[in-house]
């Protein structure tokens, strides 16, 4: 093999591991996103649904911490819904309005709550 051939096959193979590491990258940046990070004893993981009055989301449920304030599960959720991000929307609890600078503990959800996402009138 001649070094023009041995230059192809080496650049052939550099763009192979960029776009395998670009890949890698991109699952870390989701995997952070989901992630229960900086978890602190006494932290509890709670699973929380979410559904919506209009039925387009339906027992959606998201993996938290309960010293999570709202407005972060709220962010995760739009990620999968987005077409809630223009709209104005609040959350209900059992028959409690939550509130969204507040953590899941503070606005009394507990594990395997049904959120209910509602929509002000437009």
């Amino acid at each position: 093999m001649n070094n023009l051939n041995l230059n192809n096959n080496n650049n052939e193979l550099q763009k192979i591991i960029n776009m395998q590491n670009h890949e890698i990258n991109k699952l870390k940046s989701q995997f952070n996103d989901n992630s229960l990070d900086n978890f602190q004893p006494g932290d509890k993981i709670l699973a929380i649904g979410f559904t919506s009055y209009d039925q387009k989301i339906n027992n959606f449920f998201l993996p938290c911490k309960d010293s999570e304030l709202f407005v972060r599960i709220e962010e995760k959720l739009y990620k999968e819904y987005s077409d809630y991000k223009n709209k104005e929307t609040y959350f209900v609890v059992g028959a409690n309005k939550i509130k969204r600078f507040k953590t899941l503990k503070e606005n009394n959800i507990k594990s395997g709550s049904l959120i209910m996402l509602n929509i002000y009138e437009e």
